[in-house]
């Protein structure tokens, strides 16, 4: 199929697809509690690091831990300003991701997600954020940035 010049591809605008028609993640205690462990350890190893910030993707054997960071930007690592946690490897452009979507930010002993203006929107536990508007997170929330869907643990 060709992409006439100025035509969006198919999966650079998902805001119609419904969301159930993509997948989510079940919310299971014990997923919880060994995700849990995890980051407790990798915090272990950095006693310096303060904060952490997992990122349980579906599918994938290991997740993602982010240490010592007092902000998360989340996105797709193509040209231009590299995201601290890159969803490219996790097929983030074909799930709307944007390049720099949102960022996790840790202040004052609480964590917020904001969406940073992109194409496809930021969701916590099915309810959209609005843009450039902080929104307050809690330990084991879901996020769903366009349809990438992946559960947050934190530690502080």
């Amino acid at each position: 199929m060709t992409n006439p010049a100025g035509k969006k591809k198919d999966t650079d605008d998902l805001s119609k697809t419904e969301y159930g028609k993509t997948w989510t993640i079940s919310d299971d205690s014990s997923i919880s509690y060994a995700l849990t462990d995890m980051l407790e350890a990798a915090l272990a190893e950095k006693p310096d690091a303060g904060t952490g910030v997992l990122f349980y993707i579906p599918n994938e054997s290991n997740p993602l831990v982010v240490t010592g960071q007092e902000v998360v930007t989340i996105g797709r690592a193509e040209g231009g300003a590299e995201p601290i946690v890159d969803l490219n490897p996790y097929h983030g452009k074909a799930l709307g991701v944007s390049r720099i979507h949102a960022k996790i930010t840790y202040t004052d002993g609480r964590y917020t997600i904001t969406d940073l203006g992109s194409t496809n929107g930021t969701w916590v536990n099915d309810a959209r954020v609005p843009a450039n508007a902080p929104t307050e997170l809690q330990d084991s929330d879901q996020l769903r940035l366009g349809h990438f869907t992946t559960l947050v643990k934190f530690a502080d």
